[in-house]
């Protein structure tokens, strides 16, 4: 017989205080070194670097949960730090590549339309949409 292993689910809530976390700590670690120039203090966050931090962790969280395959993969703590630099990333790429759209646009002149006005749709279609789609014709 196997034994059976009790497995304790991370709440969606858990996750994004171990993203925030993360996301922290790599802020900290991009801040100017204070002690290199004589302060005794340690490196700190100001109040509105702390506020993006959450709102990345926010987008990052929601990023993770729509991606992941599965709970399973989605509570995996012992890859999270890993998937949080790859959803960075991406979300980084994404909106570098939504700012060369918009300034595409813009210098082509066709600023005032709309995604599907010019036939051209901004939002990226996931595969278990499409997926959702083709089950409920």
């Amino acid at each position: 017989q196997q034994a059976q292993r009790t497995i304790q689910y991370a709440s969606r809530t858990d996750i994004l205080r171990a993203i925030h976390n993360i996301v922290r700590r790599i802020l900290l670690l991009r801040l100017p070194q204070q002690r290199a120039h004589g302060s005794a203090t340690p490196a700190r966050l100001t109040k509105a670097q702390r506020c993006r931090a959450l709102e990345k962790s926010h987008i990052l969280e929601e990023f993770l949960y729509r991606r992941a395959s599965s709970m399973e993969d989605y509570q995996d703590l012992s890859t999270l730090e890993e998937r949080v630099f790859r959803a960075g990333r991406a979300v980084y790429i994404n909106a570098q590549r939504r700012e060369m759209e918009s300034h595409r646009r813009v210098v082509n002149g066709d600023a005032g339309q709309s995604g599907e006005e010019s036939g051209q749709s901004m939002r990226r279609v996931l595969p278990s949409e499409v997926a959702h789609r083709l089950n409920n014709r």
